[in-house]
């Protein structure tokens, strides 16, 4: 829900925004059900799966920014209207949202980050209005805004689309070129992200949006902290603290993933030393990443990384839980 995280500062710099959203969907589609960008008279954020379809969608929003339209609701057939060799048929819903409207999109992103299900309403003669439940109708498998449901009768339409966030909570330890390269990465793809590092000046910059960091002085203690269903990273600039932490972390029974940055060699004397001390090494993955990738650029390791957890984010039983024959140093 990366414009929902965005609309607040933006209705404040840039002022009025068109939310343009996926309302419904037929046969092959660029983007889900409930996917949306933002439209400025200035620029855009996120996206509805780019191509002409999106190219269509922001000129009709800063259409309707210069008209002072409220909403709008269009069928866009991708094959024989756009040229798109998707083939199916999108409808976009399209939402002229003022700055004075900041107060009720404040109180639903506050309500969506606490975990709770907001269910959000559009209509053909009225803005959003906000309802809260405890649990999500539909969630994608990612960081979550639900298909929701479109009802259309003529030109009376009304959209229904819950929204709330699905828990993807990632503890990362160490702050080196990696570890600062994953936490690029990471927040946009909802990420709720905990860095860790024992080292006072290891963050260059005040935490970002979705990340909190910890500066402790025994790391391994932190683990403990973390949420069951955790994914944990570990990467610090120490293998002596890498050790403790990863024998903290398979003490637990409830986490997701628990990787190591590292060479096989490294891995070899981990596990040997950690079996030593009766634990089960048999969830440790090291190295880590998605296989195929050889680059040891921490741009390019950090990507091969963030795939591997989305992968196990979206499928737990997935097998790229096994240990990547890639080398990933920590040098």
């Amino acid at each position: 829900m990366n414009w929902l995280r965005t609309l607040l500062p933006r209705l404040r710099l840039q002022g009025a925004q068109v939310l343009v959203t996926v309302a419904h969907t037929e046969g092959s589609a660029p983007r889900e059900e409930g996917a949306g960008m933002l439209v400025s008279l200035q620029d855009t954020a996120d996206t509805i799966g780019g191509g002409h379809l999106e190219w269509e969608a922001i000129s009709h929003a800063r259409d309707m920014l210069a008209r002072r339209t409220d909403t709008d609701l269009h069928r866009f057939p991708l094959g024989a209207r756009l040229g798109q060799c998707c083939g199916g048929v999108v409808w976009l819903a399209f939402e002229r949202i003022e700055p004075s409207a900041i107060l009720g999109w404040q109180g639903c992103a506050a309500r969506v980050s606490r975990g709770e299900r907001v269910t959000r309403r559009l209509a053909h003669d009225r803005s959003s209005e906000f309802s809260s439940g405890r649990d999500a109708e539909n969630t994608d498998g990612n960081n979550t805004v639900s298909a929701g449901t479109l009802l259309q009768m003529g030109e009376d339409w009304q959209l229904s689309q819950s929204l709330q966030l699905q828990p993807f909570p990632v503890w990362l330890f160490g702050a080196g070129h990696v570890g600062k390269a994953l936490a690029q990465l990471l927040p946009p793809l909802g990420v709720q992200l905990s860095w860790v590092d024992s080292r006072d000046d290891a963050f260059d910059a005040p935490p970002a949006p979705g990340v909190d960091h910890v500066i402790s002085e025994d790391p391994a203690r932190e683990v403990d902290a973390a949420p069951p269903g955790t994914l944990f990273l570990v990467m610090t600039h120490s293998h002596a603290i890498d050790f403790d932490v990863v024998a903290r972390i398979l003490r637990r029974d409830d986490f997701s993933f628990c990787g190591l940055i590292g060479s096989q060699s490294k891995r070899v004397g981990f596990l040997r030393r950690l079996q030593a001390r009766g634990l089960d090494t048999s969830r440790l993955t090291c190295p880590i990443g998605v296989p195929g990738i050889s680059s040891k650029q921490p741009e390019a390791i950090a990507i091969a990384v963030a795939a591997q957890l989305l992968q196990i984010h979206a499928n737990p039983a997935s097998p790229t839980a096994a240990p990547n024959s890639t080398e990933r140093t920590s040098c």
